[in-house]
């Protein structure tokens, strides 16, 4: 996995090399996720991300173990609410890095253009407006 193609990881789907990751000093960042108020999604994608930056290795094993509800916090994208939450995920995900997250944003909220996204939507998600 690399920071591009891991950010639909769900937590239930993770499983860690606990002893690796304490080692790192690597914790998920509470700021994001469950019962955070604003930034209520990404925590498991900011965990991933900063794995490989630490240089941990990250991998995708497609064997079903568990199944999300359709209707969940990472399904929502019609609300100023969910683009914002989403948007900010992906400048802590890349941090220190100034032109990346706008080109995970192009990306990522591309894949949604038509659907979820009307044209001034998408380029409110891009901009984080």
């Amino acid at each position: 996995m690399n920071k591009l193609n891991s950010a639909k990881a769900a937590t239930y789907e993770m499983v860690i090399d606990l002893a690796a990751v304490r080692k790192s000093g690597i914790r998920f960042d509470e700021n994001f996720g469950a019962g955070a108020k604003e930034n209520y999604l990404g925590d498991e994608y900011i965990f991933i991300c900063d794995l490989i930056s630490a240089g941990l290795k990250c991998d995708f094993v497609p064997l079903v173990l568990a199944t999300h509800p359709t209707d969940s916090s990472g399904s929502g994208w019609g609300t100023e609410r969910d683009r914002r939450a989403r948007a900010v995920v992906f400048d802590r995900a890349f941090r220190g890095n100034r032109t990346l997250p706008y080109l995970a944003r192009l990306a990522f909220g591309a894949r949604k253009l038509g659907k979820e996204l009307t044209l001034g939507k998408y380029l409110k998600f891009v901009f984080k407006r």
